[in-house]
């Protein structure tokens, strides 16, 4: 019998005519199943590690959501706020809650994580039922430090609901721009609102803005009354009777657009004018 020579039998391997070794063993199939389990492991471990704080985001938001204790909101409200803009991924399950405890602490998240969705999250918010959510939802637009969040104060200051007109103006006080300074300006001239009017003037006399003495002393002759708080005078109110709870707080007499105009007059110029009202 002739003896097949090596290139013989690799030429017949090759050509199909002799049979191979299997294509793989047990043992191959075994090694390969766990270098993909670890393959697997490693980038769920990766995965983990560049989304730990989304998770956490959702999962502290959930607990938040859920606690009834307010220590313990604290607590998770704190961890939210540490994690910065990630911390604010789950804050629509705050915002859309209807416990205005818990919408007025997503909004407290978006104030200080600022993130990208903030500015129309809350301008969103700045329409709250609750007047304290609104409240911080204007604030926290006035100090997104972003100088065209003065076109959103301006469409909310032409709302017909006084207490959003309010509200855009104390925002336009803070922002302090420029823009938002002579929109506060024309706001005091001419707005059909009195309060908003009134809230103008009184934040253009705690801005000290020398260039609107014309427009303030011309309402010096404006006697229409006004019969609620300006902004600042409501914090006080609720300051007050934080301090002393028995204390019941006096709603004030209507005060004519007078009175407050020569109020910051007399801040802007040093000027007593005398105050109609007080």
């Amino acid at each position: 019998m002739q003896r097949r020579t090596l290139p013989q039998a690799g030429l017949r391997y090759y050509a199909g005519v002799m049979p191979g070794p299997p294509s793989s063993s047990p043992q191959r199939r075994a090694d390969r199943r766990t270098f993909a389990a670890i393959a697997a492991l490693v980038a769920l471990w990766i995965l983990v590690v560049l989304c730990r704080n989304p998770i956490r985001a959702y999962w502290w938001t959930h607990k938040l959501a859920t606690a009834a204790d307010p220590q313990v909101r604290l607590s998770y409200f704190q961890r939210l706020i540490a994690l910065g803009p990630t911390g604010a991924a789950a804050v629509g399950q705050l915002l859309t809650s209807p416990d205005a405890a818990l919408r007025g602490l997503g909004v407290a998240i978006l104030n200080h994580a600022k993130p990208r969705q903030a500015r129309k999250l809350l301008v969103r918010m700045s329409a709250d039922p609750d007047s304290e959510v609104s409240a911080m939802a204007v604030t926290g637009l006035a100090l997104l430090g972003d100088p065209t969040v003065v076109e959103d104060l301006a469409r909310l200051l032409e709302s017909s609901e006084e207490r959003r007109a309010v509200l855009a103006v104390s925002g336009l006080g803070r922002l302090r721009t420029p823009p938002a300074v002579e929109l506060l300006i024309e706001t005091a001239r001419s707005h059909a609102q009195v309060a908003a009017r009134v809230e103008a003037i009184e934040e253009l006399g705690q801005l000290r803005v020398v260039r609107a003495a014309e427009v303030l002393r011309a309402c010096l002759n404006d006697d229409t009354p006004f019969a609620g708080r300006t902004v600042s005078e409501q914090s006080a109110a609720v300051l007050l009777g934080q301090a002393a709870p028995g204390m019941q707080v006096v709603p004030p007499l209507p005060r004519p657009v007078s009175y407050f105009a020569a109020r910051a007059l007399r801040a802007i110029t040093a000027e007593d004018l005398g105050t109609n009202g007080s």
